[in-house]
Parts: structure tokens; sequence; C-alpha cells
């Protein structure tokens, strides 16, 4: 059993994002498996008691990385995890070179690199992930679907990193303190008591919510008692495309309609869900198993409306539509607008998903998820995606 582990991560609490999240939940499960954690991370991140030691990495360049490799080497971990996907590193190649010195200078340490993301990228994102991988001795990949992804982009060197790629999932950033509880399908509604619905992830235009903004104008017009919450930052003083959303929520005049929540934390998110009588999720690129905002809404017990990728004719692993989730096409504000009223006036239908989606979520609880990745640090890898 491994006694100290070392996580890098760019990402970390406050920033927003799931790679943070998911970086910060190993390490509270680390911790309760009575593992110790040295946590490399960006300046500004927050100290975690659950975290026991945290390097700050002021800038992800040449020198600040070789102090930061002589510390790792020094903490003697049994085990490195690797985040891959971090804004934090720049378009810099020094932190390749400084997982390739890792590498060679931590001899008998396995490295195991998490790739989050790979076909949202560009073809230099692309290369930079397929380096990660082949300097790494595992790379779990959190997305089924993108390893047809890997293997087509990589050709001819696919056969350098295939045997080390390893499916392991994640789970939802949120907590449900009510994962016990039935949903409660109610039937009637009222301006005092309206249909609640509300958005959870970081507001940015890969999330469609100019979608969701007419399709709330359109359900104002059908004279469906409705709020709306938006969970995630909201500075329309400082980012152009809040400022073009709050501007689009005054042309639309439902400004009554919509509550901007901002950033919330844990139990204030929780606790939004489990009012909310549905959700809201809208993706450029589809629903995904590793969205995390998915499975938050999921392990909430909440029906959910979502996409799923318009090249794509399959939904990821065993989501089935009006099953435990229902489907709208993307960049559809009149579906998206049907959809809700639908679940507004089928209780039987949202109860439905609502347990379905319940029930699908079991396949990615964290207990589960974090002895898998310790169990890789002593696994033989056998080349499939488990």
């Amino acid at each position: 059993m491994i006694k100290k582990m070392c996580i890098i991560s760019g990402d970390f609490p406050p920033s927003q994002g799931g790679v943070g999240d998911h970086t910060a939940k190993l390490c509270q499960l680390f911790y309760q498996m009575g593992i110790e954690v040295l946590l490399c991370t960006r300046a500004g991140a927050h100290k975690k008691k659950f975290v026991h030691r945290t390097i700050f990495v002021d800038k992800w360049k040449f020198y600040p990385l070789i102090s930061l490799l002589k510390e790792i080497k020094k903490y003697s971990p049994g085990g490195i995890i690797f985040q891959a996907d971090c804004t934090e590193y720049g378009q810099s190649v020094s932190i390749n070179l400084f997982l390739l010195a890792l590498r060679l200078s931590t001899r008998g340490i396995r490295i195991i690199a998490i790739c989050h993301e790979f076909k949202s990228f560009r073809w230099i994102g692309r290369i930079r992930k397929i380096l990660y991988m082949a300097v790494s001795h595992i790379t779990v990949i959190v997305n089924r679907d993108e390893l047809g992804v890997i293997q087509q982009f990589s050709g001819i060197f696919y056969h350098l990193i295939k045997n080390k790629l390893v499916f392991v999932p994640i789970g939802s950033n949120i907590d449900s303190p009510q994962t016990g509880i039935r949903y409660n399908a109610k039937s009637s509604f009222s301006e005092s008591c309206p249909f609640r619905l509300c958005f959870f992830g970081v507001i940015r235009e890969t999330k469609s919510i100019e979608i969701i903004l007419l399709a709330l104008k359109k359900l104002k017009e059908q004279s469906i008692p409705i709020r709306f919450t938006f969970i995630g930052l909201f500075k329309p003083e400082k980012d152009d495309y809040h400022k073009k959303l709050q501007n689009l929520t005054h042309q639309l005049e439902i400004e009554n309609l919509v509550v901007w929540a901002g950033h919330c934390d844990e139990s204030k998110v929780s606790s939004i869900f489990l009012e909310s009588d549905a959700v809201v999720l809208i993706f450029t690129d589809g629903v995904r198993e590793n969205r995390g905002s998915f499975l938050a809404a999921c392990a909430h017990r909440r029906p959910t409306i979502t996409n799923k990728e318009e090249l794509s004719s399959s939904l990821p692993s065993l989501l089935i539509d009006r099953e435990n989730l229902l489907l709208v096409p993307t960049g559809d504000s009149s579906a998206l607008a049907e959809a809700i009223g639908e679940l507004y006036k089928k209780p039987e239908l949202r109860l439905k998903i609502a347990e379905g989606a319940f029930l699908w979520n079991q396949n990615y609880q964290w207990p589960k998820i974090s002895r898998q990745i310790v169990a890789l640090f002593s696994a033989e890898i056998n080349g499939r995606i488990r």
C-alpha cells in the first residue's frame, strides 16, 4: 500500500473547472485512505487540511520546475499523478520536459497521467497529450469515447501508448446529502411555487446559455410559472460573454425568471439542486460520462435535459433517452422549451428519469474510483480500456 503520493495539477480550488475539483476529491479520498499527499499546484490555490503539504508554483516554466523536481525527489513519494489538462501550464514545452525529467530521475516510481479531454483540443494540444502518454507509465482516460479519437490521431505511433491506456471514470464533484430520498415529482405549480430549474458549471460560450434564455422566453409566453437558477461565477462587469447574457436577459424581458447565483460552495450547490425540479445542461459538444455537472445532477436524483454530440450516432455508456436523461437537439431553443414544458406537465416522466439517472450514477462512485487509481501503481497493465 502506498504511503505517500505526489499530485501535480495546475488547477485547484478556488479556480473553477472539473480538473481542479477532481484533484481536490482525489486528495481528500487519499487522505481518508491514510495516504499522505504532496500537492504541487498553482499559486493562489487554497490550502486544504487533507493535503499533507502544498507546493505553490508561480510559473510553470523551466527554472521553477527544476526546483519543483528537486522537492518531489526529496519527498520520495510512492506514486505520482500528473493532471494533463490544466490551462495554467500554458503553451510552453517546459511542462513536457519536466515530465520527462521526472520520469528519468524517479526510477522505480510509477507516474500516472490523467487525461480528461482529448478531442476538444486542436492538433497542437493533442500532440502534447500524446507526449504525456508516451512519457508516463500509465494514462488514465476518463471518457471511453475518446479512445477511438486518440487511436486515429496518433496513427502509426498508437502502438507506443496503447498498452498504457486505462479507463477510470470520474464521479460527481458535489456530494448529495439525501442519497436515500426519492425524487419528489410535484404535480402542480404556481407563481408562488414555480417549476424550478437550474444550470451548474462554468458559464462560458460552450455551454449554450443563450439557448436556455431563449427557451425561457418561449415558456414565459406560454404562461408557465418557472424560475431558473444559474450556478457558476457570473461577472458581467469583467467578462464580455457574461455581459452579453445580462443584456440578452434584459432584451427578452425575463429578468424575473432568472437568478444568477454566482460561484457557490458545495453545500449551497447541493441545496439548489435539491430545490430544483429539473436541471438543464446544454453543451456544444454534447453530454459525456466525464461531465462533472451532469454527474452531480444524477447524484442528486434530478431529471436532466441535455444534448448529445451532433456528429455522434450514440450516447455515452448506458445513457438512454427518456430513461435516465431527456435529449434535445443541439442549438434548438424551441425544442428545449418543448422538453421543459413536457417535464413540467409530466411528473411521472420526471420521476422515471430522476431515478434512472441516480441508478446510472452508481457506476461513478468516488471510493471505488480512488481505489482503482491506487491499484494502478502496482497493477500490471494489459493494454485494454477497462
